[in-house]
């Protein structure tokens, strides 16, 4: 197997290094194909030392971050969530279609020690889910990142961690990842969070395989600030981010002091760079407030489909707003016949589809586990458990 230049432990790896003054926002101090068909296993982390004879038990109010592929063995989700203990565990699932459940294949740790508790999260992947990506916070509120290049088998510290990036102790966290550039290689990974001042910003790691190092070194990518948002968001908004490939947008929605959901967007193939405004024609009346939630999910088909989910916290209830290209937003739409869904959920699509598998996915409790709600079929399994 080929050394990968972004493990930290790869003699390939060359140090990240930017003068103090490239983020002048940040804080703190800090050093620091397989078929999917697996044999359900509680993993271990190597790097890190706690009892794995235990099964993990969710925090009841954790975060939810996914990601999605398929092989030939089917379609699977791997959901990110804390334990009790602090512990940032991956739940891999396969959809069985007849009946439809969602059977668990593996749980593995992604990180032990270093997240806070009830952090956000954010995930993103590439390749199929060959390449994972996890954000969360410390105990400093300084944004981690964990990656993992073998399907989520193991883990490290990405290049982020080097950095020390500072966020404000309620940022969320929003992460999408642009894989339709120029040449089909490159990649873009746009990481975005509430900075100190609970202003909105960037992260953009730009993934270029053909740069060169020194001799016969490649640098794989590197972290650069992005744009921030002009527009500052209320105080405990929520944050979510997408991009969507055919139409070649990226989206960014929160939500406002005038309790409405503001958005920004711009083209993919424009480096966006300093402040981005939210006009007045940018956003969704409530009433909206903090507790507000939302996920986004888009289909890899022409036209170009964008799909927003909003629980207003109003009897836990989901409304759907869908931007399609050419005819732009539509919506809302209730999920008459969806399960109460909690603030915590998120949504996911399998992009080999054009809106015939999209499921939102919550913890039910720390008891029963994770519940999922078909939104095209309007069903509902059992809740699963986690590990």
């Amino acid at each position: 197997m080929p050394l990968d230049p972004e493990r930290p432990d790869s003699p390939l790896r060359s140090p990240v290094a930017y003068p103090e003054s490239l983020f002048e926002f940040s804080s703190g101090m800090e050093s620091g194909m397989d078929s999917g068909m697996e044999t359900p296993t509680l993993a271990s982390d190597a790097e890190h030392v706690e009892d794995r004879q235990q099964t993990p038990s969710a925090d009841a109010d954790t975060s939810i971050a996914g990601i999605t592929f398929e092989t030939s063995h089917g379609r699977f989700v791997c959901l990110y969530w804390q334990s009790t203990t602090g512990v940032i565990w991956q739940s891999k699932f396969l959809l069985i279609e007849r009946p439809f459940v969602w059977k668990l294949s593996s749980t593995v740790c992604v990180a032990s020690d270093s997240a806070k508790q009830r952090t956000p999260l954010a995930a993103t992947s590439w390749a199929n889910g060959l390449k994972q990506w996890v954000f969360f916070l410390d105990e400093l509120n300084l944004v981690r990142e964990r990656i993992s290049t073998d399907y989520g088998k193991t883990w490290s510290d990405g290049t982020l961690n080097d950095l020390a990036i500072g966020a404000a102790p309620e940022s969320k966290l929003s992460v999408n990842l642009d894989s339709f550039l120029q040449d089909n290689i490159t990649y873009k990974v746009n990481l975005w969070y509430h900075d100190a001042k609970y202003e909105i910003r960037q992260l953009r790691f730009v993934h270029d395989p053909l740069e060169m190092i020194a001799s016969a070194e490649k640098l794989r990518g590197r972290w650069t600030p992005g744009p921030r948002l002009k527009a500052l968001p209320l105080r405990r908004s929520f944050l979510t981010s997408s991009v969507d490939y055919n139409g070649g947008w990226e989206w960014v929605h929160y939500l406002l002091p005038s309790k409405k959901i503001g958005y920004s967007n711009w083209p993919t193939d424009i480096t966006q760079t300093g402040d981005v405004s939210s006009s007045e024609e940018n956003q969704f009346n409530g009433p909206f407030d903090s507790s507000t939630t939302a996920s986004i999910c888009h289909s890899s088909l022409s036209p170009a489909i964008t799909n927003l989910y909003i629980n207003s916290g109003v009897r836990e209830r989901v409304v759907h707003h869908k931007w399609t290209q050419g005819t732009g937003w539509e919506g809302p739409f209730p999920l008459y016949e969806s399960e109460p869904v909690r603030q915590n959920f998120v949504a996911l699509q399998w992009n080999t589809d054009d809106d015939t598998l999209i499921n939102l996915f919550w913890l039910e409790t720390a008891a029963t586990g994770i519940r999922a709600y078909d939104v095209v079929r309007g069903i509902s399994p059992a809740a699963m458990a986690l590990a």
